[in-house]
């Protein structure tokens, strides 16, 4: 975040600060600028009134405080309630432990206990279960100034919150998604229909091989993550909307209308076999989008039964670009979105936001099978990027959920992989690491050791040096 001299923006527009334990600091957007302004706390700051009025003396609206701080360690809900006669407070506990506050509103009391035009809310990020590493006070700024204008949202206290609204917003901008297929729950029926088929659980991908003895002869291991497949997936996901139909014989499995298929899979020479490459030979129920995925990676698919929707929808598609788009800036314009820290940070979330709104949106039992259309459409992107790199001559050694790694002589990750980097539009993909992991015989040893693959992912990330891109 760039800071300019604090006579180019107004003081009233420092609507937002940082509270630290001897700082606040202050910061806003300004003509596509990050601005920030340090201020030391005055004495009086030193008891929770008197910082309140000097909050409030500011003209801050909305201050998060860091988690490192004093304040944050040792605030209850209890000492915000009790913040003496000038104030007037509502404190919300945190949802993990309701003694700690995830934020709490206060207004003076001398504005009367009608609703104020304005108030001051204090935010707790150590409580509200954002997945943010905060150093300092200026990551903390960074990274709210950074979601607050990729999502073009003002960030809320807490994820679930947020994720939440996003939803309301779809529903609210798209004509006909409350009466055709969020709100509609499934009837007796149709549940005890569901009750006779079994909803695939797809697991994220964990894999891993021991190396070839051309691969022994490389010099370098890269890691390629992908910022999030389950975004991806919703991008063109279809979703079932009405009454599900029976296919007895599975001959309406088409590849196209949504369903849940008990099929039998044979390699039938795929290369997905698990050994050189993953595969998915053991599932016996799968959805829509990943039975078209086998056919194409050269499983044969015996169909035995199973239900679908002549019906379906893609109305998650404006809400999966929004965040789609926000993560691409944050990936493609580093020198906008200039501190480390805050970037990883701002990527992060808008992961774990995908993640609670699919929670959100499939907790019914209406929308079960909308998680397995969701889930199976991400593992078949999985395997279909990994066809796409053994076109490209690359063979992953390690595959552990939305990262892969592979060797190679080339130690720069951006030619190392091809166009997999440099495609346009932007496939998604990131390197791993800066640099490469030499591959040593410690690296070698892992990878064919009986070890797990989440074990050795772990291993070879502490090893090597992440870069923001890094999950």
């Amino acid at each position: 975040m760039s800071s300019i001299a604090r006579s180019q923006i107004h003081h009233s527009q420092l609507s937002l600060g940082v509270l630290t334990d001897h700082e606040l600091l202050m910061g806003a957007m300004h003509q596509g600028r990050g601005v920030q302004d340090l201020h030391l706390l005055p004495p009086e700051a030193g008891t929770t009134d008197g910082l309140l009025a000097y909050l409030w003396q500011q003209g801050l609206s909305s201050v998060w405080v860091l988690p490192a701080s004093n304040f944050s360690q040792d605030c209850t809900c209890a000492s915000l309630e009790q913040v003496g006669s000038r104030w007037l407070s509502l404190v919300r506990p945190a949802t993990t432990d309701p003694q700690r506050p995830a934020s709490a509103l206060f207004w003076p009391r001398d504005l009367g206990n009608k609703h104020p035009r304005r108030h001051l809310t204090l935010t707790f990020p150590a409580y509200t279960g954002w997945d943010w590493s905060l150093p300092n006070a200026t990551t903390l700024l960074a990274t709210i100034v950074y979601l607050d204008q990729v999502l073009a949202h003002q960030i809320t206290e807490t994820p679930e919150q947020l994720a939440s609204q996003l939803l309301a917003e779809l529903r609210k901008d798209q004509q006909g998604w409350s009466s055709h297929s969020f709100s509609q729950e499934a009837s007796s029926a149709t549940e005890e229909k569901s009750a006779a088929y079994i909803q695939p659980e797809v697991a994220a991908l964990s894999w891993m091989r021991p190396l070839t003895l051309v691969e022994q002869r490389q010099r370098y291991l890269h890691k390629y993550a992908h910022a999030s497949r389950l975004l991806q997936a919703c991008l063109d996901v279809r979703l079932g909307i009405g009454e599900q139909q029976s296919s007895p014989q599975g001959r309406e499995a088409d590849g196209i209308h949504p369903g849940i298929w008990h099929v039998q899979l044979e390699r039938a020479g795929s290369l997905f076999d698990g050994k050189l490459l993953p595969g998915c030979l053991e599932q016996a129920w799968i959805s829509t989008p990943l039975f078209a995925c086998c056919q194409q990676i050269g499983y044969h698919v015996r169909v035995l039964e199973g239900i679908f929707w002549p019906q379906s929808h893609t109305q998650l598609k404006p809400w999966a670009n929004n965040l789609w788009q926000a993560m691409t800036l944050l990936y493609t314009q580093p020198r906008r979105y200039r501190h480390l820290q805050a970037r990883i940070n701002a990527a992060r979330s808008i992961r774990q936001i995908a993640e609670l709104s699919i929670s959100l949106l499939t907790h019914s039992q209406s929308r079960l099978a909308w998680e397995a259309q969701i889930r199976g459409r991400q593992q078949a992107l999985l395997f279909t990027q990994l066809a796409q790199l053994v076109k490209l001559g690359l063979m992953p050694v390690l595959v552990k959920d939305d990262a892969l790694w592979t060797v190679s002589d080339d130690p720069s990750p951006f030619t190392a992989a091809g166009n997999l980097l440099s495609s346009a539009p932007w496939s998604g993909f990131i390197p791993g690491y800066r640099v490469p992991l030499p591959l040593s015989r410690e690296v070698q040893d892992a990878l064919s050791s009986p070890a797990s693959a989440s074990e050795v992912a772990q291993m070879l990330d502490t090893l090597a040096e992440p870069s923001f891109s890094s999950r």
